[in-house]
């Protein structure tokens, strides 16, 4: 059966090593700790929650992000902040909410792994990514792939002949993005490795 994109995102919490052993990453796909799994029954309860808390942590941003775009719709023109200072602002806020979030989450996460034993092996996310990528429309994640370069890239030049740094900080954002898909993309043209079979 086809496993939705929630589901191999859920995947990029967990590696399963040469030796057998699994690990769970609460840092998911860019971990650098990994917990090991000691049961069957562990894993799947770990994968129950974690299915739950990443579509909580979507739908939290996404209600988060309606407040701010009131509040700078219609405080920016009354503020009389120009367009770089609202970006330095917005940035510290960024910065600071991604802070708290991953905080957070870590602490969610610490009760979860309490007990368990700790591997310093990082996970894999190039292979977390080639697995997403596998799910969706390889039209559209080629599509997103170029243009999400193009957009970094020409916000990037505009930074640099005006000087602005709301281009820039754009444009470093887009940066990231532009590798995930580059990743996701991947998966037309390599073979992404079975779930639970990445190499230690």
């Amino acid at each position: 059966m086809n496993r939705n994109y929630f589901e191999k995102m859920t995947d990029g919490y967990f590696r399963k090593l040469d030796d057998g052993r699994m690990l769970f990453y609460p840092g998911g796909a860019i971990g650098r700790t990994g917990y090991v799994v000691d049961s069957a029954e562990r894993e799947r309860k770990l994968r129950v929650v974690m299915g739950r808390m990443i579509p909580g942590q979507m739908v939290g941003v996404f209600v988060l992000s309606i407040p701010a775009g009131f509040a700078g719709t219609y405080w920016f023109p009354e503020s009389g902040l120009s367009v770089n200072q609202l970006a330095g602002l917005a940035v510290a806020a960024l910065v600071l909410l991604a802070v708290v979030c991953w905080f957070g989450w870590m602490a969610c996460c610490r009760h979860l792994t309490r007990g368990m034993e700790k591997a310093a092996i990082p996970n894999t996310a190039g292979i977390h990514f080639q697995r997403m990528g596998s799910t969706l429309n390889p039209k559209f994640v080629r599509f997103a792939k170029y243009y999400v370069i193009f957009f970094a890239v020409a916000c990037l030049v505009v930074a640099v002949v005006q000087f602005n740094l709301f281009a820039l900080l754009l444009g470093a954002c887009m940066i990231p993005t532009a590798v995930i898909y580059w990743y996701m993309d991947r998966a037309r043209t390599a073979p992404v490795e079975e779930d639970g079979d990445s190499t230690a």
